[in-house]
């Protein structure tokens, strides 16, 4: 082993020696306490990004540190495979579009390539550490998962839960499939909001704006304020009608005449309207949602142009819905000239033949926050087609039950789980119209459309290859498999089962359920964690997990998120290749639970200095071990103070990373190796160690073994890498042990008060006198004829280290001039 640790080697070397020796693997016949992880999935889209690393890496600190403190750490590693992510990375690396392709042999083809790619994709995992039980592993298309995915559905439609219905949905027109609420994102966009007259059967003309006039083939109805003011006001040769607060708005803009005495809106009520372009008549209603002191006072509705269409819907029964987008994309044959034509095309053409048709009174430029899928950025629609569903709206109450009994680290992430259980309007929509991602069990009577669930013996099953088993029905031919596949989220949020069922052993798999954590981002939280707490309660009545820890974004070093359109992605690996995974992991723990964080390259720069300092430390300890028999006992005060300061960060450190507080848990070691180890103790205890009578000698020997193996095993969870490489340069042939992270949790030496008082004020003295020093532009060996000591301290039994770490040729206890601490005076004389 050479001298010089290098990173890159040394990692790869026990990386390869974890896995051969099975240093992390699971037991299921073991009695120790379990601990059980509900790791998350990476999705196969490519490769780690900085975010995985760091976000893995913090989970990993966890489980190290519970199988160091004795617990049976279950530990899986799955791969989601099954979503749109991964079929838009196999049409790129493919150069493929799934939708020109037939549905078997795109699945065919995204299996072959995911055998070529995941291998690599895992080992970047490896690479970083984590000591998952790679043996127990998933991917949540094969069919172990599809297996329980649809015993899931299966289970759900036999209590009720699962049913298939025509409603309003949230759709995707570039991505062609229905998409969950959760998928949605907030984003801002340049438009327009156009300001449109339709006339009345009076004469007169009503002004509403919207910023969707492509839906006026779908238009359904116009609404206003009952009880609000309107006004009739002259513009030209024509009479508008506006709300009263709407005339003070645009009465200059648009060169209005002086208005009407102002009215109810419910002198409105009745009036026949029609709608230019499609020339439809409607008659105006009053509607809950029109306010006057918003917009024109009047609203003009649509299916589906939004949320607001949707609810405006279920109150106006009398209206009927126009379904003028179907699951291509694009608007229909009800949509006259405008058939064949997607969003973009439709909006443009409608309001260029609007300015034609002279009643396009305004196009103002405007900046808007719209829906779009998170995933491809496009905005969404609301179309209403067949769809499956899981019943969750009737379960608010119980599901915000269920987030108080869940132990939140950060607390403060429960309020987003509570907001979006409180904010919910639509029940889960889980089908999904892909070639690829789990089947729904599902057939239909190519007749009556009567529905026909696949049981619990004849799944995994794709019902468009695989007519219904003759057990389930005596004319199979008969029937018509489902086409969609399963939501993604309907797979993942059964990840403890999927796991816990890879487990052959009953009695285990009790053990394993509740799961003790689940560890994910903050921005999954509406995702992956309350679909998951959805599945567990309809399916077991209970939580999936005890805890749930919560990490934030890692951003850019500007504090922005990264993306690949802003060019300021860093890659993970090329950060390991300049520094180490020791390093990186190192800076992962420096940020606390929950919170985004600027990349900052300067904490790897300090992660790979402390695995040099770990191995100099290592190195001299050892250095003066030699001859060392190990039974040694501490007598001296100094090595009763620094183990006393030990005692108490590991007293402080476990309580850090049993409350998931990694980062606390990081600065605690770092202080204790870096100040009061490396910068006091070592140089206090030099002169003893060269010098000192063999008790004493063997006093510092002892508390220097005890201490320098307490600070690997303090890093351990940490930094896995160094300090597994340093175990095994110095301990194992003592400890015996295969690896430090199957060795013990540190045990905390016996606390000594008097003895931590006394070595403080020696380390205040030794820090006074170095400044002093410096001030004097000596070196730290410059001698020191006289050190006077004035303290309500006995400090006898510490002055000759304290001499000798000093270079005092004499110290005196006695009167001395200057204070540097209450109760302490020193006098120095070079």
């Amino acid at each position: 082993m050479t001298e010089k640790y290098n990173p890159h080697e040394a990692e790869i070397k026990w990386m390869n020696y974890w896995e051969k020796q099975n240093t992390y693997k699971f037991d299921p016949k073991s009695n120790k306490p379990v601990y059980a992880i509900d790791t998350p999935p990476p999705t196969v889209s490519g490769k780690m990004h900085v975010g995985h690393s760091f976000s893995y890496s913090r989970t990993d600190f966890i489980a190290r540190f519970h199988r160091m403190i004795g617990k049976n750490v279950f530990y899986p590693f799955g791969t989601d495979d099954n979503g749109l992510a991964t079929e838009r990375l196999v049409e790129k690396l493919k150069g493929v579009n799934s939708k020109k392709m037939k549905r078997e042999e795109f699945v065919k083809l995204v299996l072959e390539t995911l055998k070529e790619i995941t291998p690599e994709f895992i080992s970047d995992w490896k690479r970083i550490g984590v000591c998952a039980d790679y043996s127990i592993y998933y991917s949540t298309i094969d069919n172990h998962c599809q297996k329980l995915s649809q015993l899931s559905f299966i289970d759900l439609y036999k209590k009720g839960r699962a049913y298939r219905a025509e409603k309003p949905i949230i759709f995707c027109p570039n991505c062609k499939t229905v998409i969950a609420q959760v998928e949605m994102e907030d984003k801002e966009l340049q438009s327009t909001l156009n300001y449109i007259k339709a006339k009345l059967e009076d004469g007169r003309y009503i002004i509403f704006a919207t910023t969707r006039p492509e839906l006026m083939p779908g238009n359904i109805g116009y609404s206003i304020d009952e009880k609000g003011k309107y006004v009739d006001v002259k513009k030209e040769n024509e009479t508008w009608i506006i709300a009263a607060d709407a005339y003070e708005k645009f009465k200059d803009e648009w060169q209005l005449e002086q208005p009407s005495k102002p009215y109810l809106g419910k002198e409105l009520i009745g009036k026949k309207v029609t709608t230019p372009i499609i020339n439809k008549t409607f008659t105006i209603t009053h509607d809950q949602s029109v306010k006057t002191n918003y917009g024109t006072g009047i609203v003009y509705f649509c299916s589906y142009g939004g949320l607001d269409c949707v609810e405006w819907l279920t109150r106006h029964k009398e209206a009927e819905p126009i379904h003028i987008m179907g699951l291509d994309g694009v608007y229909n044959e009800k949509c006259g000239e405008y058939q064949g034509m997607n969003t973009q095309e439709a909006r443009s053409a409608i309001l260029e033949d609007l300015e034609q048709l002279r009643v396009l009174i305004k196009k103002e430029k405007i900046n808007h926050t719209v829906n779009v899928h998170e995933r491809c950025g496009i905005e969404i629609e609301y179309i209403s087609t067949a769809q499956w569903f899981i019943k969750i709206l009737d379960l608010k109450d119980d599901l915000l039950k269920r987030g108080n009994e869940l132990n939140w680290h950060p607390e403060h992430m429960k309020n987003r789980y509570d907001n979006w259980t409180k904010g919910l309007h639509w029940d889960w929509c889980i089908s999904r119209q892909r070639h690829y991602g789990i089947p729904i069990p599902v057939w239909y009577h190519k007749k009556t459309g009567e529905v026909l669930i696949a049981d619990e013996q004849s799944i995994p099953i794709d019902p468009t290859t695989h007519k219904p088993p003759k057990h389930l029905t005596e004319n199979p031919d008969d029937y018509i498999g489902e086409k969609d596949v399963l939501d993604t989220w309907a797979t993942s949020s059964l990840t403890p089962q999927i796991a816990i069922e890879l487990i052959n052993d009953e009695h285990m798999k009790k053990k394993l359920f509740p799961m003790d954590v689940r560890p994910q981002a903050h921005d999954i939280i509406t995702f992956w964690l309350f679909n998951t707490v959805i599945k567990s309660h309809l399916h077991y009545n209970k939580l999936p997990w005890k805890d749930t820890i919560i990490s934030g974004w890692v951003l850019d070093p500007k504090g922005r998120k990264m993306s690949k359109s802003k060019g300021n992605i860093i890659d993970p690996r090329e950060q390991i290749q300049k520094y180490s995974a020791d390093a990186l992991r190192y800076a992962a723990a420096n940020s606390k639970l929950g919170q985004d964080n600027p990349y900052k390259e300067q904490e790897l720069t300090a992660g790979i200095k402390l695995t040099t300092k770990l191995s100099n430390a290592s190195k001299f300890v050892f250095m003066n071990l030699e001859g060392y028999d190990f039974t040694g006992k501490t007598i001296d005060v100094l090595d009763k103070w620094i183990l006393t300061k030990l005692a108490k960060t590991i007293h402080e450190t476990t309580i850090a990373f049993e409350n998931y507080d990694y980062s606390k848990a990081r600065a605690l070691a770092d202080e204790f190796f870096w100040h009061d180890f490396c910068d006091y103790y070592l140089e206090l205890v030099k002169g003893r160690i060269y010098e000192g009578n063999a008790e004493h000698k063997s006093s510092a020997q002892e508390t220097l073994y005890h201490c320098m193996y307490a600070i690997l095993r303090l890093y351990a969870p940490i930094i896995p890498f160094i300090t597994e490489e340093l175990y095994h340069k110095h301990f194992k042939t003592q400890e015996q042990t295969d690896s430090i992270h199957l060795t013990s949790w540190p045990t905390q030496p016996e606390i000594h008060e008097d003895a931590e008082k006394i070595g403080d004020t020696i380390v205040t003295i030794l820090a006074d006198i170095r400044k002093r020093k410096t001030a004097a532009q000596k070196g730290m060996n410059a001698p020191i004829k006289k050190l006077t000591i004035e303290s309500k301290l006995d400090l006898s039994l510490a002055l000759d280290d304290l001499k000798a770490a000093t270079c005092a040729e004499t110290i005196e206890i006695g009167k001395a001039q200057e204070e540097i601490n209450e109760g302490l005076k020193i006098s120095v004389e070079f």
